[in-house]
């Protein structure tokens, strides 16, 4: 693909349940996996933030905020997104005291722009160290439920979100998610679009936060 001119736009803070997965791309790149060293990492960023003024400051809660998001990420890289089985491991097996189910969504939907925030901060990383400025554009499917439930879903509706996957030949009801990494498959951005947009129509949508002169 020929190369595009990128203009930068400010990053839109995400539900955490689209971008875990993706983070957790970032995370087990550099860092060398335990239940305890992406929460580490949350930690030192919390704590930077905090220090210029960009995240209010908090008081020392029992669960931390970091604890929240490994488990989130552990949950949708390792348990298919289930968080109650995630929660479970973290407190059997990591010996993590654990909030309950109700209160730990609460605090996983107020971390939301958070977890937004930490993916875009390492993406920056990522273009950093990327002295080619060649990056290359995927997408895939992310189905809301099975195809005989769609009439009945209640997350979204309307045929805009009916889309084809060409490397299932099915059909799908959901969104299309489409991902820019470099050429190390390093995630650095990202656009979540109703699934009947085709890649073609997404990318003329994109508004894309590359360095000058990159290539996609």
């Amino acid at each position: 693909m020929g190369t595009k001119k990128t203009q930068p736009k400010a990053s839109v803070p995400l539900r955490c349940e689209n971008i875990s997965n993706l983070l957790w791309l970032c995370l087990k790149k550099y860092w060398q996996f335990t239940a305890f060293c992406p929460a580490a990492g949350a930690d030192d960023f919390f704590l930077e933030t905090a220090r210029h003024g960009s995240i209010k400051p908090q008081a020392k809660l029992k669960v931390p905020d970091s604890i929240v998001l490994t488990t989130a990420i552990i949950s949708a890289r390792f348990f298919g997104g289930n968080q109650a089985s995630a929660m479970l491991y973290m407190a059997d097996k990591q010996g993590v005291v654990m909030l309950e189910k109700s209160a730990f969504n609460r605090r996983l939907h107020r971390l939301a722009t958070t977890l937004s925030v930490l993916f875009y901060y390492l993406a920056d990383f990522f273009k950093a160290l990327n002295l080619s400025n060649q990056y290359l554009i995927d997408s895939f499917p992310v189905a809301v439920c099975d195809n005989i439930r769609i009439s009945r879903s209640r997350l979204v509706e309307g045929e805009e979100y009916r889309g084809k996957s060409a490397s299932k030949r099915r059909f799908f009801f959901g969104f299309r998610v489409q991902l820019i990494t470099t050429v190390d498959k390093q995630p650095v951005q990202f656009f979540i679009l109703p699934g009947s947009y085709v890649d073609v129509t997404a990318l003329q949508l994109m508004h894309l936060n590359l360095p000058e002169g990159s290539e996609v």
